[in-house]
């Protein structure tokens, strides 16, 4: 048998059910970018975050001040604490880094900053009370950091009577079970 007679010899049938697999891979593959697609856009755009915010702490930092405004205070001990026990009931416990932005323009801000540096104590007990009542779920989650910066950040603009403190950068963020 020759190469034409076996290509006439392929049944038909076999051309359209091969067909019909390529066809069905295909639109598996457009229907997984387009969900890929779907995903990223919801990610860079609203981010699920609470009050709006992207979920970028780049826009967050670029809608509050300047970055060459900020003066970073870093908080030289981390947070240690345990969480809360997740559904299972099962313990972790976390380690938190963190540093606090100032808004330098202000004629106040060195002041501020020299308050802040030396608060150390009062600045990690609000950073306590903020993680010791989550979960390691709700830490570790997409919105977790953007949702403990911020409520440290009202926290601390509260304590402080003060608007000059811009922003609270997580430097790092760990938990163990």
């Amino acid at each position: 048998m020759d190469d034409e007679e076996q290509i006439a010899a392929v049944p038909p049938q076999n051309n359209k059910k091969m067909m019909g697999l390529i066809i069905g891979l295909l639109l598996v593959l457009i229907a997984v970018v387009v969900a890929a697609s779907i995903y990223i856009i919801g990610f860079l755009g609203n981010g699920g975050a609470a009050g709006g915010n992207s979920g970028n702490i780049q826009d967050i930092i670029l809608t509050t001040a300047n970055i060459d405004d900020i003066t970073f205070v870093p908080i030289s001990h981390p947070i240690n604490t345990n969480l809360l026990p997740d559904s299972n009931g099962r313990d972790a416990v976390v380690t938190l880094f963190f540093s606090i932005g100032i808004n330098n323009t202000s004629e106040n801000s060195g002041e501020m900053i020299r308050i802040i540096s030396s608060a150390e104590p009062v600045i990690r007990n609000i950073g306590l009370s903020v993680i010791r009542d989550m979960t390691a779920f709700e830490v570790n989650s997409r919105e977790g950091h953007l949702i403990i910066s911020n409520e440290i950040l009202r926290r601390l603009q509260q304590e402080f009577g003060t608007n000059l403190i811009t922003n609270v950068y997580i430097m790092d963020l760990m938990t163990m079970n």
